[in-house]
């Protein structure tokens, strides 16, 4: 039985590689019937074959250099390696929530705490915008610049949650 079955996997991996034009259209007509199935098993699998997926991204990087680089510097590349720099920081908020913010980061031009003019220039300026969390919640708390994040300046400007205006006596 196992030899049976062995005989019949090598066969379809063998039919399916001679005919891969018929199996890559038989499966975009099964994609477009069922593509939540799909994406589910898809999901599963990488989930399942996290080392396989890491060795399949390093070997394309690096045998495609240039379009790593032109994909880093468009505006998909860098929404794709900010949210997943948020990501691993510990930020935890939804896929919806993520655009809004990603789209807030994106246009806001003040700081939220000490008001100076927002720049995005990646080097890490002392104006460069940051999305602020609460490393308690994870939830995201304000855009703010790189010194009022870094040095929790925002604590001066914000009591209570409420910006300036806190009649309460500022926390040590």
């Amino acid at each position: 039985r196992e030899r049976t079955l062995a005989k019949k996997r090598i066969s379809t991996k063998k039919y399916r590689e001679q005919n891969s034009e018929k199996e890559k259209e038989r499966n975009k007509k099964r994609y477009a019937k069922y593509p939540e199935k799909f994406k589910e098993n898809t999901r599963k699998w990488r989930e399942t074959n996290k080392e396989k997926v890491k060795g399949y991204k390093k070997k394309y990087r690096e045998e495609n250099p240039e379009k790593e680089k032109e994909y880093n510097q468009s505006p998909a590349g860098k929404k794709s390696n900010t949210l997943s720099n948020w990501k691993s920081r510990g930020l935890d908020e939804t896929e919806e929530e993520m655009e809004r913010l990603y789209e807030l980061w994106l246009t806001q031009e003040l700081c939220s705490s000490c008001e100076c003019i927002l720049t995005r220039t990646g080097n890490n300026c002392s104006t460069d915008a940051c999305l602020d969390h609460s490393h308690v919640t994870n939830r995201f708390r304000q855009i703010c610049c790189r010194a009022c994040n870094h040095y929790d300046n925002w604590k001066k400007f914000w009591v209570d949650g409420v910006f300036g205006g806190s009649k309460l006596p500022r926390p040590p």
